[in-house]
């Protein structure tokens, strides 16, 4: 063993600076820190060794690392130590600390998040969620925090205490907010956002603050990468308000903590709101002044209208009175020419009749004096002459019947040619502008017509020929 000891001492004679990650950090009662350095490759360990900083050089180390980098050492962090390598016969080999760079932890991050940065911008990723367009009012939201964090709870509060009124509808997807586990977690609710199959408004992602190295899972591309993509507009509010973080980076808003992120979707809401509002007040005072136009000009239009119809009227009233007459004095021309035939035919028949029955008379008295004087002559033909001469004033007493019918019918037709009587059995007059319709070509669809009855008249238009 002191042989092992002495090559050691002598090959490794004085102090190395490394390059490690702390798996894991724990102290003693008596105030020694022990801690677990690993080096990783893809995520995979390829070395591991054990490391020790005692007491008597802890204090002063550890408050000059929290000074600069506001952060107390805990597994996850990669550092660079300053350590000597010893040897003891009964724990074996191990790492003395003599000294951490709080510079290196710090610069590492920016290394980091630089990186992150670079990839997205080659993927055209950095950009790619401010392309989508805010809904013009917010109300489904999906949150991505820590269920416990105050960030949270200041969050919901503000939303729901709100002084407009306005509701919304927040589902929570917890994750870890910090820590080694804190990317997966995130991720991992990220893509529970989607299979959820729900058109969240905005994703929202809040923490409440924290140092440069609680904050860093939100340089790491990976996450970046996801977030980026989100189908979602994400609002972040990490609460870090010195430096930008990479999701703030990837977001399509960035705000700076919590509470701005709910004031700012009240905000949106109310910007909506007021718009809403102008716009419906322009249209109800456009409406007005419509209104007001359109009153106006259907006033106008209805003394026009009044004053039209009653020139109407009146024409219309001339008009039918004009009609009236020329009827009444055509109905006075007809019967007084048809007075004037009837007239003329009566004494034609009367005349005619007369005549006849004298004709008939003399023909009688003619016939009975040759019978009278051939009687002793003809004694033996007298029955069949006297047959005859009877058979022919039968003949003629039938005619005067006749002559006589045919006069009372032709009284009695005359009568029935009177206007008033044929209206009466249920004829009518349909006039065009005072003139008779006799054919149907003389009149067009869609005009009006007039049509008189026996009790009346009435007017119609033309539908169809």
């Amino acid at each position: 063993m002191e042989e092992l000891n002495f090559v050691i001492r002598s090959s490794f004679d004085h102090s190395y600076w490394v390059i490690a990650e702390l798996a894991n950090v724990s102290t003693s009662p008596q105030g020694h820190m022990y801690m677990e350095l690993v080096e990783k490759v893809d995520q995979k360990i390829q070395a591991k060794a054990r490391a020790n900083l005692w007491s008597y050089r802890k204090n002063q180390i550890i408050a000059a690392f929290e000074d600069i980098t506001h952060e107390s050492l805990k597994a996850g962090m990669k550092l660079m130590l300053q350590i000597k390598i010893e040897f003891h016969a009964v724990y074996g080999i191990s790492l003395q600390v003599l000294d951490i760079d709080p510079a290196y932890s710090l610069g590492e991050l920016e290394r980091q998040k630089q990186e992150s940065i670079k990839k997205l911008q080659e993927q055209g990723l950095l950009d790619f969620n401010k392309q989508y367009i805010l809904p013009t009012a917010i109300q489904n939201i999906a949150v991505i925090s820590s269920a416990t964090a105050a960030g949270y709870q200041d969050f919901i509060n503000q939303l729901e205490s709100n002084q407009y009124g306005y509701k919304f509808h927040t589902t929570l997807f917890p994750a870890l907010m910090q820590g080694e586990q804190a990317v997966e977690s995130i991720i991992n609710a990220l893509r529970k956002t989607e299979e959820k199959e729900i058109a969240y408004d905005v994703l929202v992602l809040i923490r409440g603050g924290g140092s440069n190295l609680d904050l860093a899972c939100f340089d790491d591309y990976r996450l970046n990468f996801e977030l980026s993509q989100s189908i979602f507009p994400v609002l972040t509010g990490i609460g870090h308000e010195r430096d930008l973080s990479v999701s703030d980076m990837v977001a399509h808003t960035r705000l700076k903590t919590p509470t701005a992120v709910a004031e700012f979707i009240i905000s949106h809401n109310l910007f909506f709101e007021n718009k809403a509002i102008s716009i419906f007040d322009s249209i109800s005072l456009m409406a007005q002044e419509i209104i007001g136009e359109e009153k106006s000009i259907i006033e106008n239009k209805s003394r026009f209208i009044a004053q039209y119809s009653r020139k109407q009227i009146l024409n219309e009233v001339n008009e039918l009175q004009q009609c009236s007459f020329h009827i009444n004095k055509a109905s006075l021309e007809l019967l007084h020419q048809n007075h004037s035939i009837l007239s003329q035919k009566k004494n034609h028949l009367y005349y005619a009749s007369k005549r006849e029955k004298e004709r008939e008379e003399y023909d009688l008295k003619h016939f009975f004096n040759q019978f009278k004087a051939k009687i002793n002559k003809t004694i033996n033909k007298n029955t069949d002459d006297l047959g005859k001469n009877k058979t022919k004033l039968l003949n003629t007493r039938s005619l005067l019947i006749n002559q006589n019918y045919t006069l009372n019918h032709l009284n009695h037709m005359i009568k029935l040619s009177k206007p008033e009587n044929i209206l009466k059995r249920g004829f009518s007059i349909t006039r065009q502008n005072g003139k008779a319709i006799t054919k149907l070509q003389n009149i067009k669809e869609q005009q009006e017509v007039e049509t008189e009855l026996y009790e009346g008249s009435f007017k119609s238009k033309i539908i169809k020929k």
